[in-house]
């Protein structure tokens, strides 16, 4: 039998054939990750994208939504239908409008199990603690998150289980008017305070507590009037279910409805997110520049954040008057 010895000059030729050297992979290492590099911005913009759009869609139904329920009862739904909750049985109900549309958003197996001589927070968790995708912003990194708030120790002694939190999240939001947070301690306190200031302000959108409008309401046009507008999920805010805040005008608000603008003299309305205890109180988004708002003739917009605050605060009002032109 014969044995066949690799010469020196095969050995080296196979080594520099099959194999490489530290500075080579170094190199490669090096192009793969410049690569990546410039990839990944353009998937993540993909992304972002995509989510936008099917943001902009979901505002689209819900405002569908709306206008078919109109259709059907004559009236928008109350942004948050409520009793005095300082009386027996001592309870708000709190039901919001996005209750009231579930059956025209696919989920009438949930709308059919609601009991609306209960509440809908306090005696309904099973049901307002499921995450309704109809409700949520893809790029919200809090959507879906369960929402918890900071209880007391021990039951309330009105609200009972109210406080122990784990609601379903949700993005959209009824347009109240231009001013909220005035004090409140019962339902009828928001209505007293619009007739105080001799022109409704806390009550003049579309969806407010209580509230039964008309699209022949809609005086200053539907193409200019606000009907939804979107805000991230912040720190126990943002319950498609929820009350929203139980001693403050207008009935509903940070949960499910929210002020065009905070009043006259500026605040609230949209801008950018910072991270503050007042992101709650103003309507912005995930997306790069601006949010999505329904329009009350069906339409969806982008308005970026650089909106005039007068012109938020016509387009916030159904019945003001004002003609804000092109916007």
């Amino acid at each position: 039998m014969f044995h066949f010895r690799s010469s020196p000059v095969r050995r080296r030729f196979l080594r520099n054939r099959f194999g490489f050297t530290i500075v080579e992979l170094l190199v490669v290492i090096a192009i793969v990750s410049i690569l990546i590099a410039l990839v990944l911005p353009a998937v993540q913009q993909a992304r972002e994208a995509s989510r936008r759009l099917s943001c902009n869609n979901k505002l689209r139904q819900l405002s569908l939504a709306l206008h078919n329920y109109a259709s059907l009862h004559g009236v928008l739904p109350p942004g948050s239908q409520v009793v005095d909750f300082n009386i027996p049985p001592g309870y708000s109900k709190s039901f919001g409008w996005t209750v009231a549309i579930l059956p025209f958003v696919e989920q009438s197996q949930i709308f059919e199990k609601f009991d609306f001589n209960l509440d809908c927070q306090i005696h309904q968790r099973d049901l307002t603690k499921q995450n309704l995708n109809a409700f949520m912003c893809p790029s919200d990194p809090l959507a879906g998150v369960p929402i918890d708030w900071k209880p007391p120790q021990g039951p309330h002694p009105v609200f009972g289980a109210y406080f122990e939190g784990g609601w379903g999240t949700s993005n959209y939001f009824g347009i109240s008017g231009i001013s909220g947070l005035q004090p409140m301690f019962t339902v009828n306190d928001c209505e007293r305070f619009d007739k105080l200031t001799g022109r409704s302000s806390v009550h003049a959108g579309l969806f407010f507590g209580n509230s039964s409008v008309r699209f022949a309401d809609v005086t200053d046009g539907l193409s200019n009037t606000f009907m939804l507008a979107e805000r991230g999920v912040v720190d126990q805010w943002g319950k498609w279910g929820g009350a929203g805040d139980i001693s403050r005008c207008p009935f509903g608000i940070l949960d499910v409805v929210m002020p065009g603008v905070l009043g006259p003299l500026g605040g609230g309305g949209i801008r950018p997110r910072r991270n503050a205890s007042n992101d709650r109180v103003c309507l912005w988004s995930w997306h790069d520049g601006g949010c999505h708002y329904a329009i009350a003739d069906g339409s969806v917009r982008f308005v970026s954040y650089s909106i005039d605050h007068e012109l938020q605060s016509m387009l916030s009002t159904r019945d003001h008057g004002e003609v804000p032109g092109e916007w």
